[in-house]
This record gives structure tokens, C-alpha cells and sequence, in this order.
């Protein structure tokens, strides 16, 4: 029942309203609607909880709260446009527009929709919004998820221009110039993310891995990931990281042992399964390696990934046979 208060992150906040003009018009009728609207949300019956906020909308259209709850429940109702057009609706001096502006973003991505989502991002980016480097972030991420890093970098680097200590934009350029194969300049970034912020785990685990990935400064890449851990000791990506780092080291027992804790924290992730099945297979445990290969096999994404995983499963199948 509280689901609908939580998206806004205010249990307390929307019933008072209500209460309020119940209590100055000497009526319960709204108050009653927006508990019901409430029910309706939780019973997952978002056609008629959509259909009551709606009408509360009419009654007052200067709750910017209120037209927020309604795009999201015409959102979970499947009613795409009508929640876009209530979303947008909401005005840049509101106190909501960057969360408004936040699911427009991303239910236009999931429409696929992309050019417009950037178009929304970049309004935000203009309106010189105290949440722009937000917006930076989720357009960079747009553009490198579909392959245009040399514009997603560009962006950050737009964004760096008005932000220039903002450590959390210089670790999204790394990750952008990696993907872009520019290796030494993502090295570069990360080193000098970790630079400014000796703690950042993300960065400390993502040049570990690099260096666990390409064989190479092995023992500075185990110092690094183990200081990523110190902050998140429980990240399974992170073990997966320290688990491949014995691998390149030839330590395969203490390989697989890492790596078996990384599956189960990441819910048997295919690059760990793949990895957890490399270490049993280099450590003569092909049995294992089936085991392993096989969880990879069922949970691959990549087409690449698969074929690859296959081939190892095979050459496993046929040592243990």
C-alpha cells in the first residue's frame, strides 16, 4: 500500500495534503480517493488507480506531487504517451522537474526511443538544472551503450568543463575510453580518479581488472583490487576481479575459491560462471569445469560470449571423458 508514497520517497507528505483540504472544505471524499488510489496501486490495479489521480488532478492542478504520482501510475499502466505528456507537463522551477525529467529519460530509452531521451537530457543540461551532471551521465551512458564512445567522452568532457573535480564524470571518461580501446588513456583517467579519491572502489577495481584481464603488473593489480574490497567487501564483481587475478597468477585453487563466493554473490553472472569454470579447468577439476561452463552457457548474453563459453565446455567434456 505504501508503494505509491515510496516512488516519491514520502510516506508522510501526500495523505496531510488531502487531510488538510478535507478538513478546510469540511469534505472526506478527496482523502478517501487518494487512500483508494493507493489501495488500487497496490493491488497492482493501475487502470483505476491511474483513473482516480486523474480526477484529482483536475481538482487541483497546482499539486506538482500529485500529477508526478499520476505519470507514474499511467507509466505502470502502460499508458507510455500519457505519462511522457504528464511528466513534461511539470514545470523547470519545479522542485520535481529532474526526477521528472529522470523517467521521461529512461521510459523513452526503453522505448527506444533514444534521440528523443537525449533531447530531454539536453534541455536539462541547458536549463543549467542543479542535477546536470546527472544528466551528463545518463546521456554519456546512452551514447556508449550504443556504440558512439567518442561522443559519449566528448559529453563528458562537456560536462567536466562545468564540473572539473567531479570524480564520478572522470571514472565514467574511463570507462568510455576503454570501451573505445583507448587503453593508456583509461589507465590514465582511472589513475587519476584514484588520485583524487584513494576510496573510489569502482575505479580501484576497474584498473585491478584491466591489468588482471591483460596479464600484466599483477601484483599492483591485487594491491588495488583488495582496496576496492576494504570498501565493499560483499561486491561479487569485485571477487570475481581478485578471483581472476590468482588465475593469471597460476594460484587456481585460491582461483576457484574466490570465484565460487563471486557466483553466488552475483547470482551466477555467465563472466564468472566462465571464469570460476577456467580456474577449476586449469586446476584439473574438468567435472567442475562442466558444472561452471554449464551455468555460463545457460546465462550468456553476448552471441560472442556463448560460442566461446561452448568451445570451452567442450574441450572440458572431452578431457573428463
Amino acid at each position: 500500500m505504501l508503494k505509491l508514497y515510496e516512488e516519491v520517497d514520502s510516506k508522510k507528505a501526500y495523505l496531510p495534503v488531502f487531510q488538510k483540504v478535507d478538513k478546510e472544505t469540511g469534505k472526506k471524499s478527496d482523502g478517501l480517493s487518494f487512500q483508494l488510489a493507493v489501495l488500487e496501486w497496490g493491488k497492482q490495479n493501475f487502470k483505476d488507480s491511474s483513473q482516480i489521480l486523474k480526477e484529482l488532478t483536475v481538482r487541483y492542478p497546482q499539486n506538482e506531487k500529485l500529477i508526478y504520482l499520476l505519470a507514474l501510475t499511467q507509466e505502470r499502466n502502460d499508458q507510455a504517451e500519457e505519462a511522457l505528456k504528464t511528466y513534461l507537463s511539470i514545470d523547470l522551477k519545479s522542485e520535481l522537474y529532474p526526477v521528472t525529467r529522470v523517467r521521461a529519460f529512461e521510459l523513452l530509452k526503453r522505448l527506444g526511443r533514444n534521440e528523443e531521451a537525449l533531447a530531454i537530457s539536453k534541455e536539462a543540461i541547458d536549463s543549467k538544472s542543479d542535477q546536470a551532471v546527472m544528466f551528463y551521465s545518463m546521456s554519456a551512458n546512452l551514447l556508449s551503450a550504443t556504440g558512439k564512445n567518442d561522443e559519449a567522452i566528448a559529453l563528458v568532457d562537456q560536462g567536466l568543463e562545468g564540473e572539473p573535480s567531479n570524480v564520478e564524470l572522470l571514472f565514467l571518461k574511463a570507462v568510455f575510453y576503454e570501451k573505445a580501446q583507448k587503453i593508456k588513456e583509461s589507465m590514465a583517467a582511472l589513475r587519476d580518479v584514484i588520485k583524487r579519491d584513494p576510496k573510489h572502489a569502482a575505479a580501484l577495481n576497474y584498473l585491478g581488472y584491466m591489468y588482471a584481464e591483460r596479464n600484466e603488473n599483477l601484483k599492483e593489480s591485487e594491491s588495488l583490487i583488495r582496496r576496492a574490497l576494504d570498501e565493499k567487501p560483499d561486491n561479487g564483481y569485485y571477487l570475481d576481479s581478485l578471483g581472476w587475478v590468482y588465475y593469471q597468477q597460476k594460484r587456481y585453487k585460491e582461483a576457484a575459491l574466490t570465484l565460487e563466493r563471486a557466483l553466488q554473490l552475483t547470482n551466477s553472472d555467465a563472466t564468472v560462471a566462465e571464469h570460476l569454470g577456467d580456474a577449476y579447468y586449469a586446476g584439473g577439476d574438468e567435472g567442475k569445469a562442466l558444472i561452471a561452463y554449464k551455468i555460463a552457457i545457460d546465462t550468456a548474453k553476448d552471441p560472442k560470449d556463448l560460442e566461446r563459453v561452448k568451445s570451452k565446455y567442450e574441450m572440458a567434456k572431452n578431457a573428463h571423458n
